[in-house]
């Protein structure tokens, strides 16, 4: 019989064997690529992140400028980045020696702004312009519309939004304060035509948007550029990109972050609106003079019977939890000839009042063209589709006096059983009392909103630096 220390000697032989065929094997699936990373001087450049392509996996260049790092296989590919150089994208294939040259980007002072007759270099700019990208961070944002989402992105660029209601919720702009007492809004230009509406365009479309906020905007846009321009740009396809297809989305909810108390105690506020009449009848009248048997009577019943006797929170009743939701397709691609850009969006708006819902569609076409060395044509086609719901104009108010104020806990919501809504129970009380329920379930409204563009423009660049360039738009509106 084999003892038990021969069996444990032969176990850890098996064990150092099979890690001796494992360990050449798992080596020789890696190797090392060294080399250098230089500027267009042939200086090293230190701290140069390189990293194995769509992976997690790099390193750093020291003081020289060397490096070293383990590849897989001769398809690996490296990316080469450092502040204020270009990026690359380099294949190792068989090499054991990689040197890099890296080349300068001009940043920040070298960036494209669009201004009135074009784009101009940040560092020749000579008016007061600001201007952002529209990036993944500000188009991920979960809002309604672009007024909204450009408040606290730009220098005096005011952005006031004077109502959370679904489908009239968009925001006013102002350029540096109001500079009239009429109408002190800026003039909004999407891709070249003025006059465009800024809340209808889908923010996942947009590239770049320029604020123009002196007397230089009124030598392009004349005497509407008199509170100031903002310019927008829609994305294009780049020459030579592959063509691929892109997908977001966002989902958000909302509350009201401040709502008033609602009295849903009615004999309390029969009891304070007895007190108001008693010492000052002349402001309150007497008609709704309510007694005290009236009082002790709702007091009493409306703990038994809450049809008859009710005490209505119309707050809760009225009031839920909204949500916004926002999704975005797009394809994009080019070649040395021409590009496009397409999108079609959606965007869904939940309100915080029962049945206030705003949905809207969007789509858009952007294509470029180069017909001659010096000639490009272009097409920009977009079209949107909104439905709003809503009961009354402004929320809770309407243009027929209709008002939450009116609105007394006295009064039954809605009768399942009967299929009738409740009315003023209380003797003495307002017969014009408001039922809020009676407007926001059976009296909505509906608007529906329909919005075509088509721009057609031909750029023809006889000498460098001069641009002649002629557009051709239509729009198509209709609201029913």
């Amino acid at each position: 019989m084999m003892s038990k220390k021969r069996i444990y000697e032969k176990r850890a032989i098996g064990i150092l064997f099979f890690i001796s065929l494992v360990i050449p094997a798992v080596m020789a699936q890696t190797r090392k690529v060294t080399g250098t990373v230089v500027d267009a001087n042939a200086s090293p450049l230190p701290g140069v992140r390189i990293t194995i392509k769509n992976t997690s996996k790099g390193t750093i260049s020291d003081i020289d400028g060397k490096y070293s790092i383990q590849v897989e296989d001769d398809k690996t590919i490296l990316s080469f980045s450092f502040l204020g150089f270009k990026s690359q994208d380099i294949t190792v294939g068989k090499r054991q020696t990689l040197d890099v040259t890296l080349e300068e980007e001009a940043l920040d002072m070298d960036e494209v702004v669009v201004v009135g007759y074009g784009s101009q270099r940040k560092v020749d700019l000579t008016g007061a312009v600001s201007a952002i990208t529209v990036d993944e961070a500000i188009a991920g944002r979960s809002v309604a519309n672009v007024s909204s989402g450009l408040s606290g992105l730009m220098p005096g660029l005011s952005v006031n939004q004077s109502s959370g209601m679904a489908g009239n919720n968009s925001a006013s702009l102002l350029i540096r304060g109001m500079g009239t007492i009429n109408n002190a809004e800026p003039l909004i230009v999407i891709d070249d035509m003025p006059d465009g509406d800024i809340n209808r365009i889908n923010i996942n479309d947009i590239e770049s948007i320029s604020v123009l906020k002196d007397a230089t905007a009124a030598s392009v846009y004349g005497s509407r550029a008199a509170n100031g321009v903002i310019l927008i740009k829609t994305k294009s396809g780049k020459t030579q990109e592959k063509a691929q297809i892109t997908f977001s989305g966002s989902y958000g909810w909302e509350k009201p972050t401040r709502s008033y108390d609602f009295i849903s105690n009615y004999p309390r506020a029969l009891t304070l609106q007895q007190i108001s009449a008693s010492t000052d009848p002349g402001s309150n009248g007497d008609k709704q003079n309510f007694k005290d048997g009236t009082i002790d009577q709702w007091l009493a019943l409306g703990m038994i019977d809450s049809k008859r006797y009710p005490n209505t929170d119309w707050w809760d009743y009225i009031m839920r939890t909204g949500n916004i939701q926002n999704y975005n397709v797009s394809a994009t691609g080019g070649n040395d000839k021409s590009n496009f850009f397409a999108s079609v969006g959606y965007m869904k708006q939940k309100g915080l009042q029962i049945n206030n819902d705003y949905e809207r569609y969007n789509a858009r076409f952007n294509f470029d063209y180069k017909v001659l060395d010096k000639v490009t044509t272009g097409l920009r086609f977009d079209g949107n589709w909104s439905q709003f719901r809503y009961a009354l104009d402004d929320g809770f108010t309407s243009s027929s006096n209709l008002d939450m104020q009116s609105a007394i806990a006295g009064i039954y919501p809605y009768d399942p059983t009967l299929g009738v809504y409740g009315g003023v129970m209380a003797y003495g009380e307002d017969p014009q009392a408001f039922n809020p329920l009676s407007y926001f379930t059976p009296q909505l409204k509906h608007k529906d909103r329909q919005e075509l563009n088509a721009q057609l423009y031909v750029d023809w660049k006889p000498l460098k630096g001069l641009v002649a360039r002629v557009d051709y738009g239509l729009k198509y509106y209709n609201e029913f």
